[in-house]
């Protein structure tokens, strides 16, 4: 067949690669040789890149993929199974537009074949093979499956079997009726990893209440011989089979259950900080099972293992007010914990306003480069805005050694404490024409107002330079001298671009009636807007222009949609204050309800999405209050 490979017409064909990319001899370096690996990769390149189609070149190549999986002289058979099946996904999931019209014939021609891999000598190409069994018919993937159940010698892939069973059944119920009392017995069986392999299993099934069963879980990762799914396609020792265990409850009890169970029962440092990371992401998702959680963060606090405090502290430090019961033991580990643990601590006690940490705080802002560690500056200083006057000098130390993202980290905290801070506007001043992110450096000038007016003839000239940057510049000019000039005409001249008509807006709001003469764009402009922070630009530039909240509110208002069901977004918090300082209802039912929920209010689901969340609910707190 190879020798029919330059028969086909390679150049018609699309594919993610330039006009210079060699498919035909990719394919054919990937046989064997010194350049296989590197052809391999430039294929899966050409092919698949980052998925998001199926291409034509990629139903042509197929048959010559297939043959360099069967070829025991290939030293790369496993990645040209997985680029197969990469592809095979994207058929499945991409809109049919985006798929080429010939491969799914060609896929299924080409399954047969494949099939005849399930019995390698390769574990690597068994267990290639029996990931494309999910590409049958029910009926033949059943019996892949079943076939490999009993005949597979690998422990792992076994394990990674039963697994799929569960997603045989989802995908296809009626297809093997005697699968779900195979993986019933499986679970009632007393083979600890087989039994969680099977919870997981009729989980997919929709056969069982995971939640009634997290001992199961716990248990099994826990246990000596869970190393038995080292290796496995979904699973792997602890750390990627608490992957597996933690989907299966995402709900806040059982969720906060596993977590505890895992710490309970951990033998070991690595078990523990497992069950920390557990602990986290339920607390990232959940804000209910926090009090369950509190006395094993305290617990941890005093782990002989610097990993398990820093674990417990980062999450402490998301709580923030919700583990104010743990403020005395963090305090104490201020000065006796690792400099990275100590910066955790600190910004916990931060964001309680706890004063004690000012000095500590001021010395570490003096070090100017990265004072916090892996903490941005400013995420850990902004809660400590009432004492900017005293740590403003030491901020200016900071900023004048400080470069990169730690110095932009330092002038987002100017934005944040505003004009508290403006005792530090020779140093911005002194930075904005050398610094790495002048975006940052001109916000924080046009924040600390007419203190920064030095900047004026710097700004002035940015202002009239071609760039995004000239419109923070436009603005922040208006703010340190009080001339609007350039601003309405910088920002007025933007308003209608594509890509900076909604910063534009945003901007010329803060200018409010001085920039009347814009109404009728802006008002046009809002009409047409999209949903997102077009449109929340834009009714909240028409309101501070116009003062018209009857067209304003209720597009700031839609804005919101999504908010009651936890689908939240930067936008929603700014949308949510915008609408405070209206005095507006609009959406504030919607809002209202968001707040009732138990998941977290945030955009992310790590440790920030604890602080977004607080941040989202304490808006619309302060919103139910003005207007109420």
């Amino acid at each position: 067949m190879w020798d029919e490979i330059d028969r086909i017409d390679w150049d018609a064909s699309q594919h993610n690669g330039g006009s210079d990319v060699d498919i035909p001899g990719l394919l054919r370096a990937c046989r064997g040789g010194t350049d296989a690996v590197d052809a391999a990769r430039m294929l899966d390149d050409a092919l698949y890149h980052q998925g998001g189609w199926v291409c034509s070149a990629a139903t042509a190549a197929l048959p010559y993929l297939v043959a360099v999986a069967c070829d025991e002289g290939s030293p790369v058979r496993v990645g040209v199974l997985d680029l197969i099946d990469g592809l095979a996904h994207e058929s499945t999931t991409v809109d049919e537009q985006f798929v080429d019209t010939a491969w799914p014939a060609a896929l299924r021609t080409a399954l047969p074949r494949l099939m005849g891999l399930l019995d390698d000598p390769d574990l690597g190409v068994r267990r290639g093979a029996t990931v494309l069994a999910r590409y049958l018919d029910g009926s033949e993937r059943a019996a892949v499956l079943l076939s490999r159940l009993e005949k597979e010698p690998d422990d792992a892939l076994r394990l990674d079997v039963v697994i799929g069973l569960g997603e045989l059944i989802a995908a296809h119920p009626g297809s093997a009726p005697d699968v779900r009392s195979i993986l019933n017995r499986l679970f009632e069986g007393d083979d600890l990893q087989a039994r969680f392999a099977a919870l997981r299993a009729l989980t997919d099934a929709d056969a069982l209440r995971p939640g009634d069963h997290v001992d199961v879980a716990a248990d099994a990762l826990l246990a000596a011989d869970v190393k038995r799914w080292e290796g496995a396609d979904s699973g792997g020792v602890r750390g990627r089979i608490a992957l597996i265990a933690g989907a299966l409850f995402p709900e806040a009890a059982p969720g906060s259950r596993f977590a505890r169970l895992l710490y309970a029962g951990a033998a070991d440092p690595d078990a523990r900080l497992l069950a920390l990371g557990t602990a986290a992401t339920v607390a990232a998702h959940w804000r209910s099972p926090t009090d369950d959680l509190l006395p094993m963060l305290g617990d941890a606090l005093s782990d002989g293992d610097a990993r398990i405090r820093g674990a417990a502290l980062r999450l402490i430090a998301g709580l923030g007010p919700e583990a104010e019961t743990l403020r005395e033991p963090v305090t104490a580990l201020l000065d006796t914990d690792s400099d990275t643990n100590a910066g955790h601590a600190l910004r916990f006690l931060a964001r309680l306003e706890d004063e004690g940490v000012v000095p500590i705080v001021a010395d570490r802002l003096r070090r100017g480069d990265h004072p916090f560690g892996e903490i941005a500056a400013d995420v850990a200083l902004a809660p400590l805005g009432d004492w900017a006057p005293r740590l403003t000098p030491a901020l200016r130390e900071g900023l004048s050694i400080a470069d990169g993202t730690c110095h932009a980290a330092l002038c987002r905290t100017v934005i944040a404490w505003n004009e508290r801070a403006a005792s530090a506007a020779p140093e911005l001043v002194a930075a904005l024409d050398g610094a790495d992110f002048p975006l940052v450096v001109a916000r924080a000038l046009g924040v600390l107002g007419p203190a920064a007016v030095a900047a004026s003839a710097q700004l002035a000239e940015r202002a009239d330079a071609a760039g995004h940057d000239r419109l923070v510049a436009a603005w922040a000019h208006w703010r340190v001298t009080g001339d609007p000039s350039i601003a309405t005409r910088v920002l007025g001249g933007a308003l209608q671009s594509p890509m900076d008509g909604s910063t534009a807006a945003e901007f010329l709001a803060d200018l409010g009636p001085t920039g009347t003469e814009h109404a009728t764009t802006v008002r046009d402009l809002l009409a047409d807007s999209h949903p997102g922070w077009e449109r929340a630009n834009h009714a909240w530039a028409l309101w501070r222009i116009t003062g018209d909240g009857e067209v304003a509110a209720p597009a700031l208002g839609s804005v919101l949609v999504g908010l009651d069901q936890a689908h939240v977004a930067p936008v929603h918090l700014t949308a949510v204050e915008r609408l405070t300082a209206m005095r507006s209802t609009e959406g504030l039912t919607l809002a209202t309800a968001a707040i009732a929920r138990d998941e977290r209010l945030s955009w992310y689901r790590n440790h920030e999405s604890i602080m977004d969340d607080h941040a989202v609910r304490a808006a619309i707190a302060r919103w139910a209050t003005v207007v109420g």
